[in-house]
């Protein structure tokens, strides 16, 4: 074989394959390719529904009262024949009951404790959103890494890193996107039900 003869070759190979590729990847390519590849996404783009591994959205579970009792009722989203929802889940589905705890009763002592720790809480936080202000050469990442309760970013000095919203809780998420620009410093402490940042 001649050394242009391996040349065309070569590129014929490299051709076929190309367009075998582009087969497969084309928005709109034959749909003979996607009948015989099946594709199981993690995402069910037309309802936004999240997919688990057997390719079935969370489902909606809910009680009702009969005759003799009450009966679960499990609804999977996407699926509307029995017969396939046997088949993706199997003939016995697991299911997971968790029973609703009752809100913790404190006693007189521990709400006074607990408002007092609040107390002190908001009050060092006022302490140190002052001291922050009023010096010129305080160094927030220092102080954050001595004081910060918050594990995630005591560590980084208080570094938040890129946030997007719908992370973070309301209050925070409020002054970050709302009330800020870059490089700016909050002139007031924010409380959430975490605590006072």
């Amino acid at each position: 074989m001649t050394p242009v003869s391996k040349i065309r070759l070569q590129v014929l190979a490299v051709l076929i394959i190309a367009i075998l590729g582009a087969l497969f990847t084309w928005p709109k390519g034959p749909n003979w390719i996607r009948k015989e590849v099946k594709l199981h996404l993690g995402l069910d783009l037309a309802g936004g529904a999240h997919l688990d591994a057997l390719g079935v959205g969370e489902p909606i579970v809910q009680t009702n009262r009969s005759s003799d009792g009450y009966r679960v009722i499990v609804e999977l989203p996407g699926i509307t024949d029995i017969n396939e929802a046997i088949k993706r889940i199997g003939d016995t589905p697991v299911l997971e009951f968790k029973e609703q705890a009752e809100p913790e009763k404190l006693s007189d002592t521990e709400k006074q404790e607990r408002v007092k720790f609040n107390a002190d809480q908001e009050k060092l936080a006022s302490t140190l959103l002052e001291e922050l202000k009023n010096k010129s050469d305080a160094d927030f990442a220092a102080k954050a890494k001595e004081v910060s309760n918050d594990p995630g970013t005591k560590d980084k000095g208080g570094d938040l890193g890129f946030i997007a919203p719908g992370l973070l809780v309301p209050g925070i998420e409020e002054v970050l996107f709302d009330k800020l620009k870059d490089g700016e410093m909050y002139d007031q402490v924010v409380k959430t039900d975490y605590g006072y940042h």
